[in-house]
């Protein structure tokens, strides 16, 4: 993950943490809506942290999808979306279920879409969730909807599932603030948190 380029330190740990096997869910927060450098021998760019990762996972993985509540799920190239959408309509079919005739974008039944994918031991996947807080929300179960209940139900399994740890897959879930996620996520055992500090003035 890559290799080659010089990463900001935050992306460093993400790296080292995640090919030591400590964890394979990460959730990043902080600094998250600031433009990030990507360095190479040609040079510098400033990305987004979306296009950052895409570039950063798209070098080891052959699955890399991104999703939000507002965009839904979205790939770094079509090669990739086809990809997926052939991994997912095989397992879907291995249950009776028919294909899939467009993505859904409902976080309640994109969830269990991903699932197996990043559950697949066979697959090198990486899925991006941005926008965490709007899919698990901080809030007293007793107040929440069943589709709110539903959703922090599959993101507390994926953490817990040993395929996920056994797997080469990757998940990153995004949010600005630890404390906007339902605490029942950040608690999980099997996912580590990750700051994303401010720029120094020089790296300003």
């Amino acid at each position: 993950m890559g290799d080659g380029h010089v990463l900001p330190a935050w992306a460093e740990e993400l790296k080292t943490r995640y090919l030591a096997g400590e964890a394979g869910m990460f959730l990043v927060h902080g600094n998250v809506r600031d433009f990030f450098p990507w360095t190479t021998d040609a040079g510098t760019e400033y990305l987004t942290l979306r296009e950052f990762l895409e570039r950063f996972l798209s070098r080891t993985k052959e699955i890399v999808t991104y999703y939000n509540v507002s965009e839904g799920l979205s790939f770094p190239s079509s090669a990739m979306a086809s990809r997926c959408k052939l991994v997912v309509d095989a397992k879907r079919m291995r249950t009776g279920s028919p294909a899939l005739d467009e993505w859904p974008r409902e976080p309640v039944e994109v969830l269990p879409v991903l699932e197996g994918i990043v559950t697949d031991i066979s697959q090198r996947a990486a899925v991006v969730l941005d926008y965490v807080e709007m899919i698990v929300p901080m809030g007293d179960l007793s107040y929440m909807g069943e589709a709110d209940k539903a959703n922090l139900v599959s993101l507390h399994r994926w953490s817990s599932d040993p395929s996920l740890l056994l797997s080469d897959n990757l998940v990153i879930l995004i949010a600005e603030n630890l404390s906007d996620v339902h605490r029942r996520v950040v608690g999980s055992a099997q996912l580590s948190p990750l700051m994303v500090p401010l720029p120094s003035e020089t790296e300003r």
